[in-house]
């Protein structure tokens, strides 16, 4: 499935940049810089044989074929199965990789990529709750993503997944198979996904470290308004001090609420210092850029209701002299700075936060694309940035 898109983004001068495929990326599909949630896969490594790639795998199954390689296959190999009677307790069951892992009381997602003939179901078993079962799967000839999420009782001592209801008149090929933490499936990995594999930065210079974002049902990083947020290093951005231009572009949409936060900060260079130059944007009924050097320069993008219902690509440009901080939401210019020329990117000292500006002002919604540029974008640029994205965002 490809990306509806108009021109291609500007990546001339970029210093830094991601994107988390909003609009095509989501709990089955990653994209080339976004690979999906942190994940922790908590059946461990599916290669080897048999009894390495499913600990205890045989319970009143047949092991037709195990771990063929098949790139057509999701993660690359298979195994085969089919009943040896007629019983419906037929299973193919894989205990979690190790006993160290503790999942009671949590909700636990299965899911595995499926085909071949006959039926079967997925379960969660738990040795105080019993099996739960999902609905009959019909498998057809092509690999299909079922999933399948249980609270693993509070008080048991043994649990697993399983493909339940393996008949002899079954054929069943299973592949890419995970259990996670949580409600929903995850893009599948092998192993874990950690916090520094999920999002890529646009240069690849810098690991983007998500292990203080928060995740949709969709999968898509989100900020909770309390206490969610990236922060890059002060080196990432050594190409914009002392320069005197820059641009940043975000795509974000806010909550309508900032969970009792009067101020929230969507995107922050360098530490809160007012005195040495800081550049941020915050809501606070409105969508402001803040611009300090020994005093501050606010620019209205537009009402907080727009930007709160709505997604919408906010960007600040920058040049030396007056007029020259130029805010557009859109691709259309809303204001500029009169009478800055003393300030510019050279008083910018520190590094790039994203989803707070300081230790209480965070960012409630959702930030999916940024791009940070050691140049000022022309007027043409902000619209091109602005028509290569917006077909994802329904605009």
């Amino acid at each position: 499935m490809g990306i509806a898109r108009g021109p291609n983004l500007i990546k001339d001068n970029l210093v830094f940049g991601y994107d988390t495929g909003y609009g095509v990326a989501d709990n089955e599909t990653s994209t080339r810089f976004y690979p999906g949630e942190t994940t922790e896969n908590l059946i461990y490594d599916m290669g080897g044989t048999v009894t390495s790639a499913y600990p205890e795998v045989v319970y009143r199954s047949t092991a037709t074929e195990t771990n063929v390689i098949d790139t057509s296959a999701p993660g690359g190999k298979y195994s085969r199965f089919t009943g040896i009677d007629g019983s419906s307790n037929n299973q193919l069951y894989s205990r979690f990789s190790s006993y160290s892992i503790d999942v009671r009381g949590d909700s636990v997602n299965y899911s595995v990529y499926l085909k071949g003939s006959g039926t079967c179901h997925l379960t969660i078993y738990d040795n105080n709750s019993g099996y739960g079962t999902s609905p009959t799967i019909t498998l057809t000839n092509n690999w299909v993503r079922y999933n399948y999420t249980r609270t693993v009782n509070a008080s048991a001592t043994s649990y697993w997944v399983a493909v339940r209801g393996v008949l002899n008149t079954t054929d069943v090929y299973i592949a890419g198979q995970q259990a996670t933490r949580g409600t929903h499936a995850t893009p599948y990995v092998e192993n874990n996904r950690s916090s520094t594999e999920s999002l890529i930065d646009l240069k690849r210079t810098a690991d983007i470290d998500l292990s203080n974002v928060s995740f949709d049902s969709i999968g898509q990083p989100e900020f909770d308004g309390a206490g969610d947020y990236i922060d890059l290093p002060d080196s990432l951005i050594t190409n914009l001090h002392g320069g005197t231009e820059a641009s940043i572009c975000i795509w974000i949409k806010n909550d309508t609420t900032v969970n009792g936060v009067g101020t929230s900060g969507i995107v922050q260079l360098s530490n809160y210092n007012s005195s040495n130059g800081c550049l941020w944007f915050y809501n606070n009924g409105y969508t402001y850029l803040d611009i300090f050097r020994t005093s501050r320069v606010e620019q209205v993008f537009t009402n907080n209701t727009e930007v709160s219902t709505n997604w919408n690509l906010l960007t600040v440009t920058t040049t030396p002299g007056t007029n020259g901080w130029k805010c557009y939401m859109n691709g259309v210019l809303k204001k500029q700075a009169s009478g800055q020329s003393s300030v510019s990117v050279a008083d910018i000292q520190g590094g790039l936060t994203i989803g707070r500006n300081s230790s209480s002002r965070y960012t409630n919604g959702k930030i999916a694309a940024c791009q940070i540029y050691n140049r000022a974008l022309t007027a043409a640029e902000v619209i091109q940035n602005y028509n290569a994205q917006k077909n994802r965002f329904n605009i």
